[in-house]
């Protein structure tokens, strides 16, 4: 169980970190001197459902979420998982500490889960 456990925890700091680093990407993503060409540029959205998605992450981070979804009109969906994810991971990181663990993590995955397809599942169809 405490091996488990131990992997639990690594896996949530791993999410916090990749949280953190989206975050810190889409704040950045304007400054940066990058010009990434998506091989999609000239379909239709409904064929690219991920085309703008940076953009439209850096315009979340400014908090001009019109503009977001005019470059991606999933972007608010996928955005509020890496926030809850962010959120999420540290309060239960916190909450495991405090010694309550197996109904508690088995909770999690299952709510993390079910909210990842709430709001992915319009990217995968």
């Amino acid at each position: 169980m405490i091996c488990q456990l131990n992997s639990y925890k690594t896996i949530n700091r791993i999410f916090i970190f990749l949280s953190v680093g989206v975050f810190v990407y889409s704040f950045l993503f304007p400054f940066l001197p990058l010009t990434i060409s998506s091989s999609c540029n000239e379909l239709p959205q409904i064929y690219c459902k991920s085309r703008g998605l940076s953009r439209a992450f850096s315009e979340i981070m400014r908090l001009n979420f019109s503009l977001a979804l005019e470059h991606n009109i999933y972007s608010l969906n996928v955005f509020s998982f890496f926030l809850y994810v962010f959120f999420s991971r540290i309060f239960i990181n916190l909450y495991i500490n405090l010694g309550r663990k197996t109904l508690f993590i088995i909770s999690d995955v299952s709510l993390s889960s079910f909210i990842f397809l709430y709001l992915f599942l319009p990217l995968l169809v």
